[in-house]
């Protein structure tokens, strides 16, 4: 299902960017950065009819960079019960419940939740593009597209006069400032790029997981042995070091030897006083494959002619050695940057980031924080925006508290704030008048039945790509507040759907516009090749 949305969004960048190599384009909005929160306004911006003003640019190659590349290589630390979510994806058509039933789940199905929620969406997105520059161009006294000019590393320009940034957590990055240890740090980057199925001796946890990813896919077999007997240190108490643990634990042999500097806790006890449960299951190998006790942070990395690792810890500068090492320290926000260039030139002056205050119903206050905007000293008022991850904890200590998960980053604290952005950049409940409208009308077409490829999916995952593809193509028609009923099945060799719920007129409209789009159409007669009947309810 991942493959086949990711391919289809492929096509969707490879047009937008045939076009924006022979001429500029201009958008009212533009957002930068495709992730889980660049899904969620460029949902909400769909579902007010607002698809069109929007151009999303994401220098990745598909959704959630972090969670789609990183394949099933992590569990996810927002949890899933029978009764409650902390994956809150609001507009999507899908859930992370009709993925999976483990209480974390993996990180390729928050992935494929925020690719749903982007193709249905349907908002241009152009993948493979890294935004570097953002300049004003009011400030420059010549008439312009935009507002806003901004230039990709590949030299495309994109005009618009309001700018979103959904960059993440940012880049990782190591917080070790020693130069010998950065230099090992930088040549295993660069050797990763040219070669990703390989360890190296300094890995970001980034890193480490893609080839993690590589060999749970079959496509990697060598590193296996490499870790056999191996001493391995991780750099970090946060969750990517625990994930890192995690899997050298479950997906590697047991005689790795993990050295986890920064960790004090030196006992199964001592270890779960200091974390809450979801990483519960590391704590009987504290003390045995998982040696901790190491306090104060990493200062120094060099190499050693025994082809190991020197690190150098602690305010008594401490050493140890391992054969490889993975850090774990942090990101570098990607907000900073890409603001240096508003005047046309880089410059010194002070940039801040302002609350945006506006209402979220799900959040039990008359107002709160939705998001930042940025504000540029001796600059007029910029129409720059910040959300998710990168505008930083947004949730008040009060809110945070009150949530289940109690990370300020997590998706239950900032899903519906990302969402609300979009309500106030369009203005609040301003959706377009239904153009399709309700009725007790039933309304079928039949189609001829063509052989095709069946699709290798379960019977779940394509009742879900039905979903992900009927609510894109007829959101594009305004539904009515209550949506509609689809129901489809095959009859004498022919596909037979019927459109419940509309009016005469609006039916056939519906009807018209599932048969012009093939590849819903598509979808529909694979489902209804493996059930009787298809019956799917459509939301506004």
């Amino acid at each position: 299902m991942h493959d086949y949305l990711s391919e289809k969004i492929l096509r969707q960048s490879s047009k937008i960017e045939s076009k924006l190599l022979t001429e500029n384009s201009y958008s009212p909005v533009v957002i930068i950065g495709n992730g889980l929160h660049g899904s969620l306004f460029n949902n909400r911006a769909g579902l007010l009819g607002q698809a069109k003003s929007v151009l999303a640019i994401d220098a990745g190659h598909q959704i959630s960079k972090v969670f789609g590349d990183l394949g099933g290589s992590f569990l996810i630390n927002s949890r899933e019960t029978p009764t409650e979510s902390t994956n809150i994806f609001p507009g999507s058509p899908v859930a992370m419940k009709d993925f999976t039933s483990a209480m974390f789940a993996n990180s390729i199905h928050m992935g494929l939740l925020a690719t749903v929620t982007q193709r249905t969406s349907s908002v241009p997105l152009l993948l493979g593009h890294k935004v570097t520059s953002i300049v004003d161009t009011s400030l420059e006294g010549q008439p312009s597209q935009g507002r806003y000019r901004l230039t990709t590393e590949k030299g495309l320009t994109v005009y618009t006069d309001k700018v979103v940034l959904a960059t993440g957590l940012g880049s990782p990055s190591s917080k070790v400032k020693d130069p010998g240890f950065q230099k090992l740090l930088a040549q295993s980057e660069r050797l990763h790029l040219e070669a990703p199925e390989k360890l190296y001796p300094v890995m970001l946890v980034d890193t480490f997981l893609r080839t993690v990813t590589l060999k749970e896919t079959g496509k990697i077999k060598t590193i296996e042995t490499d870790l056999k007997n191996k001493t391995v240190a991780v750099i970090g108490v946060g969750d990517g070091a625990k994930i890192g643990i995690e899997a050298l634990l479950t997906k590697f042999d047991p005689t790795v030897k993990i050295l986890w500097l920064g960790q004090k806790a030196t006992s199964p006890e001592s270890y779960k006083e200091t974390t809450w449960f979801r990483y519960h299951g590391l704590a009987p190998e504290i003390g045995k494959r998982i040696l901790g006790g190491f306090e104060g942070h990493v200062t120094a990395g060099k190499a050693t002619p025994t082809g190991q690792i020197e690190l150098t810890y602690g305010e008594q500068n401490k050493t140890v050695l391992a054969d490889y090492v993975i850090n774990c320290t942090g990101y570098d926000n990607a907000v900073p940057p890409l603001l240096q260039n508003i005047p046309g030139k880089p410059q010194q002056a002070k940039i801040t980031l302002q609350d945006v205050e506006f209402v979220v119903p799900e959040i039990a206050a008359s107002e709160t924080i939705i998001g930042k905007k940025v504000e540029v000293e001796g600059l007029p008022a910029q129409d720059i925006f910040v959300i998710g991850p990168a505008a930083g904890a947004l949730a008040s200590p009060n809110e945070l508290n009150s949530s289940i998960t109690q990370n300020p980053v997590a998706i239950e604290n900032l899903a519906y704030r990302s969402r609300a952005m979009a309500d106030y950049l369009f203005g609040a409940n301003k959706t377009s008048d239904s153009v399709l409208k309700t009725g007790n009308t039933l309304r079928t077409r039949r189609y001829p039945v063509h052989d095709e490829p069946l699709l290798l999916l379960d019977k779940s995952s394509l009742h879900n790509l039905l979903k992900t593809e009927a609510h894109r193509v007829l959101r594009e028609l305004q539904l009515p507040p209550n949506g509609l009923l689809l129901k489809a099945k095959i009859h004498q060799n022919q596909l037979e759907v019927s459109v419940l719920g509309l009016s005469a007129e609006s039916a056939t409209r519906a009807l018209k516009k599932i048969e012009a789009d093939k590849d819903l159409l598509g979808i529909i007669t694979q489902n209804a090749r493996r059930a009787s009947e298809v019956s799917l309810a459509i939301q506004h």
